[in-house]
This record gives structure tokens, sequence and C-alpha cells, in this order.
């Protein structure tokens, strides 16, 4: 049992992946989101999310617990479906009420992790002004 006031390294948090039976399905489903809600899709879901979506959830390697439900409610799939669960109604209220905070708390670190990419990348471009680097390599 984790204790409270652990903080998690990304490693260390449960991990879920979709079920081989699913990756065509959940590939139309990205595919009809994408092409309704283009523009506003990258703002809506935050910078690393549709990475997250793209390089691993549509391949079915597996992505955090809570990113996975999150990206299924937006594909508007169940996510015990396409992770091959099958859970009890008592296990499902259980799981239900923590996660809509859990889901907020991620969304803020999502947006932080956007936040430090681009600061990063911002340095990184500025070092390598300073040092008159070559980009093309």
């Amino acid at each position: 049992m984790i204790e409270f006031g652990t903080v998690l390294r990304c490693a260390d948090m449960p991990r879920m992946s979709v079920h081989p039976n699913y990756i065509q399905e959940v590939n139309l489903a990205w595919k009809r989101k994408r092409e309704e809600f283009d523009r506003d899709l990258a703002q809506q879901l935050g910078p690393s999310l549709p990475i997250v979506i793209v390089n691993l959830f549509l391949k079915g390697e597996p992505v955090n617990r809570v990113n996975f439900i999150e990206i299924c409610q937006l594909l508007e799939l169940d996510w015990r479906e396409v992770a091959g669960l099958e859970v009890s109604e008592d296990i499902e209220r259980a799981i239900a009420k923590p996660l809509e905070s859990i889901t907020e708390v991620d969304k803020a670190i999502n947006q932080l992790v956007g936040t430090l990419c681009e600061m990063l990348r911002r340095i990184t471009r500025k070092a390598g002004d300073l040092v008159n680097a070559d980009r093309t390599s």
C-alpha cells in the first residue's frame, strides 16, 4: 500500500494498455475524434496527452491508468472493455470517486510538464544561439 504523501515516479504509477482486440477500434475512434475537433483538440488535451495517445495508447503500449481512462472517455469508449477487464459494480463505484480528483491533478501535472518542456526548448535554443550551434544536424 502507498502511504499518504508518497511521491510516485512515473515508473511507479499503475499502467494500463489497450487490449490487442481493441487496437483497431481505438485507432478508428481517435481518427474520428481528431477529424472532428482538430483545431481545439490540442488545447483541450494539453501538450503532452496527444503525444501519449499517438506514441503509446494507439499502439497498445502501457500508459498510466489516469491517462488511459481519460483517453477512453475522450474517445467515448468503455475503458474497462478497451483494457480487456471485467470489473464488478462494487469495484467500479470504488474506483470512480477518487478518479475525479486524480484527473484534475493529472491535468495540472500535464500542463506543468508542457510548460517545462517549452521552457527547456527555449533555453536550449538560446544556448545554441550563444555558441552559434548548427541546428541542421
